[in-house]
């Protein structure tokens, strides 16, 4: 699971630094008396304050969704970022955080949560090409491909490392570098 928060952290990492925005990946010593962090803190000129984005991978098969996940699609995302926005809501009571919390929640299976999707469309609305002309239905497409694609490499990797502790790694091996590029 951490393989693919971080996997995920560094492909939103290369999106913001695409956009010249200034960030910062897994800031330390950012909250006093509070161990957890934001996996990125993206700090924005033009809003005037700084957006945390907390960044996971929902399990569709997990045993508080998975009857729900089998009716209705996106059922993982939807409940993962429920309880983010609740947590970030308790949190800002007790450690006064800022109100712009995002929770970038992705199923195993690709499913993209409504607050990734939104907050992705309006990067893209950002993204300016060489000519200087906005591109954001190009842009908006690059990021979600490579989003997708970094998730899918996760999950060969799982199954690959999964297949090993089962003894089975001729059957199914994974180039490294394919999982890690």
């Amino acid at each position: 699971r951490q393989t693919d928060r971080q996997t995920l952290t560094s492909v939103w990492s290369d999106c913001l630094q695409h956009l010249k925005m200034t960030h910062q990946r897994e800031p330390s010593n950012l909250y006093v008396n509070r161990n957890d962090r934001p996996d990125i803190v993206v700090f924005d000129a033009q809003q005037g304050c700084d957006i945390e984005l907390d960044i996971s991978v929902a399990h569709p098969w997990a045993q508080h969704v998975i009857s729900q996940a089998a009716q209705k699609d996106g059922v993982a995302a939807a409940t993962r970022e429920a309880k983010k926005s609740e947590k970030y809501a308790r949190e800002r009571d007790v450690w006064s955080l800022p109100s712009n919390c995002i929770p970038l929640v992705f199923e195993h299976f690709g499913r993209w949560g409504s607050e990734a999707a939104q907050f992705l469309h309006r990067l893209s609305l950002q993204s300016i090409d060489e000519d200087g002309r906005k591109n954001s239905r190009d842009a908006k497409t690059f990021w979600r491909r490579c989003m997708s694609v970094a998730l899918q490499r996760c999950n060969a990797s799982v199954i690959s490392r999964k297949l090993a502790r089962l003894g089975h790694s001729k059957i199914f091996k994974v180039d490294s570098s394919f999982v890690r590029s």
